[in-house]
């Protein structure tokens, strides 16, 4: 006999409906507000962190490296300590990190494997727990994880769908938010800086438009 988890398991592996187009521009203006509202974005900005920092391990254990541990801070900031170093590409990749993973969800939800998004979400967070250092960055991780699995596993389908579509379009919108604030005084465009001599403005403004073009093509997959 199959247990209300796992039927809810089950559904990662279906086809769900996608939402209608007003539904899903509906949805992305509540994004947006909580990527804009102080009171909201003080709460997520912490999630955008988990991510940014969360995409320069992935990626830097992807090529070969190993990675020593992940801080996230009360105040929102975080940093990715690495063995010997870091990468070009980690470096590159850290800012893009909500953006991408914005795009990998509108692409599930795009193949309508949308109730995929907030399992993929727990996998994430459960390895940040590997390399998070910091009992506030712990605490941060099983927050959301729990708060995403009691969505995955707890409501019906029509509100995992609606959290699919949130998660997507917030991560989208997150992004630019982020770059903006940091701009050329964010530390991976020091840092990039040092390693190529590329001016760190050049780093920032890069970040932007690719955060930018991000957004436009994860729409056309949303909407």
């Amino acid at each position: 006999m199959t247990t209300p988890l796992g039927t809810e398991l089950a559904r990662i592996g279906q086809l769900q409906a996608h939402l209608p187009d007003p539904v899903v521009v509906v949805l992305g203006v509540v994004a947006l507000g909580a990527a804009l509202l102080e009171d909201i974005w003080r709460v997520l900005r912490h999630l955008v962190t988990l991510v940014h920092e969360g995409t320069h391990a992935t990626v830097h254990s992807a090529i070969g490296h190993r990675v020593v541990g992940v801080t996230v801070k009360r105040d929102g900031t975080g940093a990715t300590a690495f063995a010997g170093g870091p990468s070009f590409v980690s470096l590159l990749l850290g800012y893009m990190g909500p953006s991408l993973f914005g795009l990998l969800a509108a692409a599930l939800i795009r193949s309508g494997h949308i109730v995929a998004v907030l399992w993929l979400a727990m996998a994430l967070l459960l390895c940040m727990l590997i390399v998070v250092r910091t009992a506030f960055g712990y605490l941060l991780v099983v927050g959301f994880g729990v708060l995403i699995f009691v969505v995955a596993a707890y409501t019906s389908i029509g509100a995992q769908v609606v959290a699919a579509y949130v998660i997507a379009w917030f991560l989208l919108m997150s992004g630019i938010r982020v770059i903006r604030e940091h701009g050329r005084n964010a530390d991976d465009a020091s840092q990039l800086r040092n390693l190529t001599r590329v001016p760190s403005g050049f780093w920032s403004f890069f970040w932007f438009v690719a955060s930018l073009a991000a957004l436009g093509f994860g729409a056309t997959l949303l909407v």
